[in-house]
């Protein structure tokens, strides 16, 4: 295995930090800017997901269970008087996220730019370790990696191991790696 020399790690991170602000200029430019009407149409599909049944979340919100005013919004269907599509006004918008206690303009934010957002700062700090293929160990493979990590952190004497707020340095877990026999 080489060793990088501090000039070529610094590189990588470079590298690494200028292809996190690629992804994120490259998730919001291939993100076509959506009106209003589309994410609250987006939101309110998430939202019919998430209680399992349009039925299910008019109940929550108050309504009659059969009521198919969401879901006119979400199909976008055509009135019958104007044969324009039915859209969610902001009235409607701020009744449902009082109802469910969600934050005031909730129904507005595209959730592809709030998650993309979310990552924007992000940096992976390792240099010489592939993020992607870290994160898709599974379970068993990442703690048993995590616990190598740790384990080499406390023989160089650097304290890596998180601290639950209030609890003791003694009552935390020591995590000592598998040695077999020999």
């Amino acid at each position: 295995m080489t060793v990088a020399s501090p000039n070529d790690s610094a590189a990588l991170i470079e590298r690494n930090s200028a292809a996190l602000q690629h992804e994120f200029s490259h998730a919001l430019s291939n993100t076509a800017m959506k009106t209003v009407e589309e994410i609250r149409r987006i939101q309110l599909s998430a939202l019919k997901a998430r209680f399992g049944t349009m039925a299910a979340l008019n109940d929550r919100l108050g309504r009659a269970k059969t009521d198919s005013t969401l879901t006119q919004y979400l199909n976008s269907s055509k009135g019958s008087k104007t044969q324009k599509p039915k859209q969610m006004g902001s009235p409607m918008a701020r009744a449902i996220e009082a109802a469910l206690d969600l934050e005031t303009g909730w129904m507005d934010n595209d959730p592809g730019l709030v998650e993309a957002a979310k990552h924007a700062d992000r940096t992976w700090p390792f240099a010489l370790i592939d993020e992607t293929r870290v994160v898709s160990l599974d379970g068993t493979k990442r703690a048993q990696l995590e616990g190598m990590i740790v384990a080499f952190a406390g023989q160089i004497g650097i304290g890596i191991v998180a601290t639950p707020s209030g609890a003791e340095e003694s009552e935390t877990r020591s995590i000592q790696p598998n040695r077999k026999a020999a």
